[in-house]
């Protein structure tokens, strides 16, 4: 497994990110062609990395960033932030991604995630990963919104798994038992029927 720090990540971009295994496990699991979708990119660490991961592989892999770049409400850090930026951080996300060189394999959606899942056809993803807000309510909307969207075969995870007692209550809740990054603070669920909701 990769480390934290390895060549493809750029710790010069601030940003929450610990879950490096995850993308690259997911990048060499995933077919050719396939569907990524990133739900909570704050300023693009993890995005550059995934986005360097999946160029790297020679896959055909179609990489969605969903994000209202506009924070998370109640949470300080992301308030003063956005604050310090004027009110959104897009056109920050953006510059990071062209210094990086990923901001052309990118398909970036300014959109809460709720409603950006609408613009996806039912099981058409491979691999979606949820890190937007953290309350309960954000969270267990998210796996509604989200779970239907991701293909038989296909995966769903997310972060901070179980540091944010929201986001464990929500996944718990919603699917049961999941399987654990420990290391990585992720939860990672494969789908295997068809129906809406987890069997």
């Amino acid at each position: 497994m990769p480390l934290a720090f390895d060549e493809y990540d750029d710790p010069t971009v601030p940003g929450w990110f610990n879950f490096s295994q995850v993308y690259a496990w997911m990048v060499d699991a995933a077919p050719d062609p396939a569907v990524f979708v990133e739900v909570g990119a704050w300023l693009g660490r993890s995005t550059a990395y995934l986005a360097r991961r999946v160029q790297a592989s020679g896959k055909r892999i179609q990489l969605y960033v969903v994000d209202s770049w506009t924070g998370s409400p109640g949470e300080f850090w992301h308030e003063k932030e956005v604050a310090r930026y004027g009110g959104e951080l897009f056109a920050v996300f953006c510059a990071n991604m062209t210094r990086l060189g990923v901001l052309d394999l990118l398909h970036p959606i300014r959109a809460p995630s709720v409603q950006a899942a609408d613009e996806f056809a039912d099981e058409s993803a491979d691999f979606v990963y949820i890190d937007a807000a953290h309350d309960y309510e954000s969270v267990a909307a998210d796996l509604r919104a989200w779970w239907p969207k991701v293909k038989v075969g296909g995966w769903i995870a997310g972060h901070d798994y179980p540091t944010w007692e929201g986001v464990q209550q929500a996944v718990d809740e919603f699917f049961g038992r999941v399987s654990l990054f420990p290391s990585a603070t992720s939860w990672i669920v494969r789908k295997l029927t068809g129906r809406n909701l987890p069997s």
